[in-house]
């Protein structure tokens, strides 16, 4: 949030910065520089800052077209933010039933089961790749049905298709956590993040949406939208920040936080050119797609069934398909028969 007081000495206090693009990187930099005390300007090619994120207030209650929930609160930036600007959280409860096609739920005991040997499975991928190498690697769906095939054929032991289907969202649930389907994700590094500090505790839903932050960030700072960036020329001593529109911002630094597909594509021409291992580090690195549906419903049929839950896993016939289910239903509106539903 802005601050009053001036964090650099004096000497750097006179350092100009341009970031390039106003999404929630962008302007969480810009506003830390700008408390440092540095001079920032904000360069955003559309006509609005934020993003991917963007809130929708037209079901009567705030969805967000891109992200709306908090994965971990502790330790997570977010969570502290959200503290400061007075913005809510509720905390999305941690049992997540399971319904059928048939609009069953799924037995706990039956779920508990198959997701304690969908984890051994798992297990039994990490135990295959200790003395693996790059060269040996596969995708991490092929490996998953090995040993899951493995563990069959060793124990005997007979899966129903009800068990099947089960394993089936369990498998679309991690493809759900990667962002893509498990046939691109690698089994020999497909938990690295493991390796390195996570957000722990519970997750949460923003119910007024992720952007009421993005504002709070951008109060104060010099944010010029429409305004598409072609150029970086940091060839001299001072860097050169040029734009479709032939207008030029020279700055000591920039910092470039433009979505990846945008680097991959060589919209901004950089002089001189990036160096091959920034190069390849951008061609290797991928951006999950996940689509939200938001339906809106006269009454909260599926109540009775979840028990107070506030989400729940749909068990479909095509593996990955609306496979989670969220409840926006605004607290005032708990009794009342307008609700809103958000399909993930």
């Amino acid at each position: 949030m802005p601050s009053k007081s001036v964090v650099l000495p004096a000497m750097y206090q006179k350092e100009t910065v341009v970031v390039i693009g106003a999404g929630a990187a962008g302007l969480a930099a810009a506003r830390q520089l700008t408390n440092f005390g540095a001079k920032v300007v904000v360069l955003e090619a559309r006509d609005r800052i934020g993003g991917r994120v963007k809130d929708d207030k037209t079901m009567g209650t705030i969805v967000g077209y891109g992200p709306q929930i908090l994965n971990g609160c502790v330790n997570n930036p977010i969570s502290l933010m959200c503290e400061q600007a007075g913005t809510p959280l509720t905390v999305i409860s941690e049992s997540c039933p399971l319904i059928t096609e048939e609009g069953a739920v799924v037995n706990e005991d039956l779920n508990r089961r198959i997701d304690f040997h969908f984890n051994a499975v798992l297990d039994a991928v990490g135990e295959w790749r200790k003395e693996k190498t790059t060269k040996e690697d596969v995708d991490l769906y092929t490996k998953l049905l090995e040993m899951h095939k493995n563990f069959k054929e060793e124990t005997q032991l007979v899966f129903s298709e009800a068990d099947e289907s089960l394993i089936d969202f369990h498998v679309s649930n991690l493809e759900y956590v990667c962002g893509c389907s498990l046939h691109k994700v690698s089994a020999l590094n497909w938990d690295q993040n493991e390796n390195f500090a996570q957000f722990s505790g519970d997750h949460a839903l923003l119910p007024e949406g992720y952007f009421t932050l993005l504002e709070k960030l951008a109060e104060g700072l010099d944010v010029n939208l429409n305004t598409e960036v072609t150029a970086v020329d940091y060839s001299g001593e001072m860097v050169a920040v040029r734009t479709s529109s032939g207008q030029e911002w020279t700055a000591t630094k920039v910092l470039v936080t433009v979505p990846l597909s945008i680097l991959q594509e060589g919209v901004i021409n950089f002089k001189p050119p990036l160096t091959e291992e920034k190069k390849q580090a951008m061609y290797h690195l991928g951006v999950g797609v996940i689509e939200n549906v938001i339906l809106k419903f006269p009454v909260r049929f599926w109540e009775r069934r979840l028990q107070g839950a506030s989400f729940f896993g749909h068990v479909s016939n095509q593996r990955g398909l609306f496979s989670v289910f969220f409840d926006l239903t605004p607290k005032v509106c708990l009794n009342m028969y307008s609700s809103v539903c958000l399909l993930i």
